[in-house]
């Protein structure tokens, strides 16, 4: 298993470069299923698509995509450890290459085939919003309506209501990039879901 990457340098990631690409490539003979898995020191900075996968045969080729986050842009330096294994049998589901991975985990010495260690640097930058959210101003009644529904299920208990990592990322940008208005939104949700709630208590006794 191979690795590739421009200049097999530091990467360097900030607001104006918030991504780069790996590349990594099966080159087992004969050839081999092999399993890889990209760990870092940092996952609230960046994030690593996909971060476990397999190459089936010699010569099949994956990119890894490098993203920094939309809300962060501090100063850091992050390292990634990509390693390669050996795959015991093939799968292309979720939780059987999570299976996979475990039992080739487990068999250390004879499924390593890669382990090699990546260093990212973070540049801080004063623009770092400017392209996440448009300004206030610039809101529409529909992005606004949808910036609101999000903070309601954001405001909920509820397991089904939980948000994704997108969503996440989406209210911090928004809470950063629209300071002022912030605490207004919040209230209005807050609002929206009691009169929500008092709708529903009302359609339940009436049934």
């Amino acid at each position: 298993m191979e690795l590739e990457y421009a200049g097999r340098a530091p990467l360097e990631l900030s607001a104006e470069c918030r991504q780069h690409a790996l590349v990594l490539r099966n080159v087992t003979q004969p050839s081999v299923a092999t399993l890889f898995k990209v760990q870092c020191t940092a996952p609230r900075k960046l994030r690593v698509r996909p971060a476990l996968g397999v190459l089936a045969a010699s010569g099949d080729v994956v990119s890894l995509h490098v993203q920094l986050n939309p809300q962060e842009c501090t100063p850091a330096t992050c390292k990634l450890l990509i390693v390669g294994r050996y795959a015991l049998s093939t799968a292309t589901e979720a939780d059987q290459l999570k299976s996979l991975w475990t039992v080739a985990e487990a068999n250390d010495a004879e499924t390593l085939v890669l382990s090699e260690t990546v260093c990212v640097n973070i540049s801080a930058n004063d623009n770092k919003y400017v392209t996440l959210l448009p300004t206030t101003s610039q809101l529409t009644t529909t992005q606004l309506s949808e910036l609101v529904l999000l903070l309601m299920k954001s405001q909920s208990r509820r397991k089904e209501n939980k948000l994704t990592t997108d969503e996440h990322e989406q209210l911090e940008a928004a809470r950063v990039l629209h300071a002022s208005a912030w605490p207004r939104w919040e209230e209005y949700a807050v609002r929206m879901r009691k009169l929500l709630r008092e709708r529903n208590k009302r359609k339940m006794q009436a049934t």
